[in-house]
């Protein structure tokens, strides 16, 4: 297997600052570009294992769409504004968020800030008026009630039938070679809270999601 040098890079993954140590790497006598972010999958992923820059990234573009949808859609009926919204503008806010799902407010209102833009746009409500009520009224989710739903969607086919049994076995597993204490299990067929020591893996899928499902009536 041959591989392209141009495409090629070096990323070094740390939660500080590592400049001072750099070497080089090369391949085919060709030295790689030491990058602090790439895309992998259509995800931008940072080396400080942080999603901002994704997140930015996406609601520019976001943006930039639903600007070519006002320009173009500025006097259609409310039923085609809305469409296309859903259709052209949310999936670019919304493609593999069980990955990148924020938990800081203000990332949050970030995104939220692109739909409430758009629902502005589609009943045409200016000034101090209500957004909320014109979201309720085109029967459009909140994007951060609509990523956890996702996410605990995702974790019950993870838990569910044949998979549930290896997929606990090998998170006590992970969870037990980085700890030195027994990670909680599964009690009830509902996963417990989950042992974290860093905000990074706090707020990461398995345990977020795990809190999530406990809160479920």
């Amino acid at each position: 297997m041959s591989f392209n040098t141009e495409k090629c890079q070096i990323v070094r993954f740390a939660r500080q600052d590592c400049d001072n140590y750099s070497p080089e790497y090369f391949l085919n006598n060709i030295p790689l570009a030491l990058v602090k972010s790439f895309k992998y999958l259509g995800v931008l992923i940072s080396n400080n294992f942080s999603w901002d820059l994704h997140i930015e990234t996406i609601t520019a573009r976001a943006s930039q769409r639903l600007g070519m949808i006002k320009h173009v859609l500025f006097d259609a009926p409310k039923r085609l504004k809305r469409v296309a919204y859903l259709t052209l503008c949310r999936p670019l806010l919304e493609y593999a968020w069980e990955v990148w799902d924020p938990h800081l407010a203000r990332r949050v209102s970030l995104l939220e800030g692109v739909q409430r833009t758009a629902i502005r746009f589609i009943l045409g409500i200016k000034g101090r008026n209500s957004v909320s009520k014109g979201r309720i009224s085109l029967e459009i989710e909140l994007l951060e009630l609509r990523r956890r739903n996702t996410r605990m969607s995702l974790m019950l086919k993870f838990l569910s039938g044949s998979s549930h049994t290896s997929f606990i076995e090998s998170f006590n597993q992970i969870q037990n070679n980085i700890h030195s204490y027994q990670t909680c299990s599964v009690l009830g067929g509902a996963p417990l809270a989950v042992c974290a020591n860093t905000s990074f893996y706090l707020h990461s899928f398995l345990p977020r999601t795990s809190r999530d499902l406990r809160g479920l009536p």
